[in-house]
């Protein structure tokens, strides 16, 4: 048992709360399935509440608990599930948290629902709103803090920071009652705080309640299970506190070799300021070429990582770049072309009755009834193709267009949009035959494609993936051909629709899964269909439903190879030797490469250029970049190795022989 523990349950009996503050690799899960243990010698009838960040992670600690005592669940998924029932009080908080909801929006018959996307005026709230809503609940009714002290002895939080501000304020002013048997546990590292919305690091000695006569008392974890020493040296010089982490010789932890000592490992820092040197022959270099890109341990996870910071760098490399720019580059659907059209719609004085009638038709009757033209708009982009020979930009020809027919402009694509419907003309011309109301409902982001991983609670699950219910579709294919040649054939027959009566429909279906195995170099659109009419996945009704409605976007995933789908399958559930550095957080593999940029990224503030210059002029990217380097080089258990793809400055150079040693600091130019 490890020595935290015993610390804990002290802390605990003495009536105090206790913040578990550890280091990447120290075995901080580990530590909280051991306490869950010990509480349950202690008295097997204690009911635990364990809340995370996702629903992997809750998956994940009710399978190594392995006790009845534990309900694991992530953050959103707890606090819905103790507000869900007081209805009339969700319904009175929905109004009072939002200016633009009266009373009579919301019908008393309505119940308030918990899903991936918010439409509050048919009582539907999504993640953010689960958080203000629970904040306003507890703050409103002292009776639900009651209600969780009576339900649970303990509430164990993991990675608690990125728990969010109000999730905190919920734990700590509302259910830290000084007559109150529950106690709080946290568990986490403040270096590991990736995300906007976290809280990060917490003063202990502020954020108790003077009248609760309780403490939140730190116990540390120093020890590293994980990493070679020159990692945990290197870990060590990026974090900004007093935590220094070491590895315990002669024990059994995975960072320790046959002879009792530490692992020493490997650490590079590679950069090339010419330019020329690209990912791939980083892979093929010297510090990387007899890495392991195919392979898996024994937990099912990639020997080896690369660690890239954007979506669209992972789609290039992993291999579904089509599938990527569908959903992220479109300037027809969304927020391209249509959107301009319902932008213009708004500002018009006539009512057009856009359920009734195509896009095509739309336009035309715009074009007649706003500016009064009798020209059509297949032949105002003819007008547009003509002046272009005349200027030298597209803009400038729309500009021309418009002096002849004034105002024509503000229904007409702009240059941008005019260029990409040329380009996809085919596609374009879906869109004009579509009914506007369908089109128009058509919602496309990176978060439609990849959504999360795949949790096993099926609720949980069914809430939180965004993903499209086409690409849903797609994902249950690829699945059964996973699970058939991994020979996995109980999972399998649960998920076909094929169903065995007789011996001889086995050898029935062993054929039609052959040859979708086969199918799959296929054409999406090819393996779908082959998928239904043989009976191994059929279409249902809201999978065609999708399809007629979203003609426009089931017809360009359809043109995609399925290899991409494949791809992104893999990535998506972590098979991928690809990830983002946020996505690995928690996991750890023998090889690690690293690839970082200078560039500023304002939606997630990361500049890495900031943290190897040293540069603090804005506070929030030095810290969110420091964080996540730490994440990521903190995964590598034999191999670390960083790639700064990017123009390296003196500054920048002398933070990485500080950081890696100048011995490890090699020029690819040399």
């Amino acid at each position: 048992m490890a020595s935290e523990v015993g610390e804990i349950i002290e802390t605990m009996n003495a009536g105090n709360h206790f913040l578990l503050s550890g280091g990447a690799g120290s075995g901080k899960t580990h530590t909280l399935i051991e306490l869950i243990q010990r509480i349950n010698e202690i008295n097997p009838k204690s009911k635990i509440a364990c809340i995370t960040y996702t629903n992997v992670a809750a998956d994940e600690i009710t399978e190594r608990a392995n006790s009845f005592s534990v309900k694991a669940s992530t953050i959103h998924d707890f606090l819905w599930e103790n507000i869900k029932g007081f209805q009339p009080n969700l319904r009175k908080g929905i109004i009072e948290l939002n200016d633009n909801i009266k009373d009579d929006d919301l019908l008393e018959d309505i119940e308030i629902q918990y899903r991936e996307y918010v439409s509050l005026k048919n009582g539907v709230i999504s993640h953010n709103d689960v958080i203000k809503l629970s904040n306003y609940m507890f703050s409103k009714h002292q009776l639900l803090s009651k209600i969780i002290n009576d339900k649970f002895d303990y509430i164990f939080v993991d990675e608690y920071q990125d728990t969010s501000n109000e999730v905190i304020n919920i734990l700590f002013k509302n259910l830290n009652r000084k007559d109150f048997s529950l106690r709080i546990g946290l568990f986490g590292d403040s270096m590991q705080s990736i995300y906007k919305d976290g809280i990060g690091e917490i003063e202990t000695t502020e954020l108790i309640n003077k009248d609760s006569q309780r403490k939140l008392i730190e116990v540390p974890k120093k020890l590293n299970r994980r990493n070679p020493q020159l990692v945990i040296d290197l870990a060590n010089s990026l974090r900004n506190d007093k935590l220094e982490q070491k590895a315990l010789p002669n024990s059994l932890a995975p960072n320790i070799d046959k002879d009792g000592t530490v692992k020493k490992g490997n650490l590079t820092f590679l950069y090339s300021s010419s330019g020329i040197h690209k990912l791939e022959d980083i892979k093929k270099s010297k510090y990387c070429y007899n890495w392991d890109y195919e392979n898996y341990d024994k937990n099912g996870k990639p020997i080896t990582k690369i660690l890239l910071t954007k979506n669209a760098e992972i789609a290039k490399y992993a291999g579904f770049n089509s599938l990527f720019d569908i959903y992220t580059k479109d300037k027809i659907v969304c927020s391209g072309y249509v959107k301009r059209i319902r932008d213009f719609l708004k500002t018009t004085k006539t009512t057009y009755h856009i359920e009734s009638i195509t896009f095509l038709e739309l336009l035309d009757v715009l074009i007649k009834g706003e500016i009064n033209s009798k020209l059509t708009f297949k032949k105002g982009l003819e007008l547009i193709k003509n002046e272009i020979l005349n200027f030298d930009t597209i803009q400038k020809a729309i500009n021309a267009v418009d002096k002849i027919h004034p105002g024509i402009k503000r229904i007409l694509p702009t240059g941008a949009m005019y260029t990409y419907i040329v380009q996809n003309s085919a596609l374009f011309d879906i869109a004009l035959f579509m009914q506007f109301d369908d089109l128009s409902s058509i919602f496309v982001n990176k978060e439609k494609l990849i959504g999360k991983k795949k949790s096993k609670n099926s609720d949980s699950n069914n809430r939180n993936d965004e993903k499209d219910r086409f690409i849903k579709h797609l994902f249950k294919i690829q699945e059964i051909v996973a699970l058939y040649e991994n020979k996995n054939i109980n999972d399998l027959l649960k998920k076909v629709d094929f169903k065995i009566h007789l011996g001889k429909h086995k050898s029935i279906l062993k054929d039609k899964l052959d040859e979708l195995s086969q199918l799959t170099r296929l054409k999406i659109k090819d393996i779908v269909e082959f998928a239904d009419s043989s009976g191994i996945l059929k279409l249902d009704s809201k999978v065609s439903d999708f399809i007629s409605t979203k003609s426009y976007l089931v017809e360009r995933i359809n043109r995609i190879d399925f290899l991409e789908l494949i791809n992104l399958y893999n990535y998506t559930e972590g098979l991928s030797p690809y990830s983002t550095q946020h996505g690995v957080k928690g996991d750890e593999f023998d090889n690690v490469l690293i690839v970082v940029k200078k560039e500023k990224i304002p939606n997630l503030n990361i500049c890495f250029e900031y943290l190897f210059e040293s540069n603090l002029s804005e506070e929030k990217y030095f810290k969110m970049t420091s964080n996540l380097f730490y994440v990521a080089c903190s995964r590598a258990k034999e191999n670390l190795v960083v790639f700064y793809d990017d123009e390296c400055s003196k500054l920048v150079l002398n933070k990485a022989k500080e950081w890696f040693g100048e011995r490890n600091v090699v020029n690819l130019d040399s």
